[in-house]
């Protein structure tokens, strides 16, 4: 075994211990370093948070919107519908009047005609008798 000299072992323990307080120091910095990047992204992680409690709430409105239009889009359907099937029977009885007012004039130009040759077979003394 060798043996050290009392100032040896002293300056060989002085380096380990210079050698240990340095790399402590720079544990101590990475220490440091880790906290604040954990601190950061905690912070990052909040507003993260926060923005989708917000992004929920903007995507609950809008789903309420949404099935809202959906109802609203559904009775605008059902009313188009039964406002389509009015116009249509209206149409239906708009055509059967105009025959019906066809026949009618059909009927009134027949009896004009009846009249017109009625009088003409009486006569001026059909007419005189008349007054």
């Amino acid at each position: 075994m060798k043996s050290f000299s009392f100032h040896e072992e002293q300056s060989r323990l002085t380096r380990l211990l210079e050698t240990s307080l340095e790399k402590e120091a720079r544990l101590l910095s990475l220490c440091q370093l880790l906290k604040d990047q954990v601190v950061e992204k905690s912070i990052q992680a909040k507003a993260a948070m926060k923005q989708r409690e917000s992004d929920d709430r903007s995507i609950e409105v809008l789903r309420l919107r949404c099935e809202r239009a959906t109802a609203e889009a559904r009775k605008l359907r059902g009313q188009e519908a039964l406002s389509r099937e009015t116009v249509a029977a209206l149409r239906e009885k708009v055509d059967d009047l105009g025959e019906k007012l066809r026949e009618r004039d059909g009927v009134v130009r027949d009896l004009q005609r009846r009249l017109a040759l009625g009088s003409r077979d009486e006569g001026p003394e059909a007419a005189s008798a008349s007054t």
